[in-house]
């Protein structure tokens, strides 16, 4: 029993660094497009 339990809490743990990698891959490309806008902006206004 207790073999199993610790497989699926690392198992959760593994699956929560993911994601937390996942929502940190995601926010990064997010700001990129944001600074890429950005910046197109300010040259179209030129």
């Amino acid at each position: 029993m207790l073999p199993t339990c610790w497989s699926l809490a690392a198992s959760m743990l593994e699956h929560a660094l993911t994601v937390k990698q996942a929502t940190q891959l995601i926010a990064s490309i997010n700001s990129d497009r944001l600074h890429l806008r950005a910046r197109h902006r300010t040259t179209a206004s030129k």
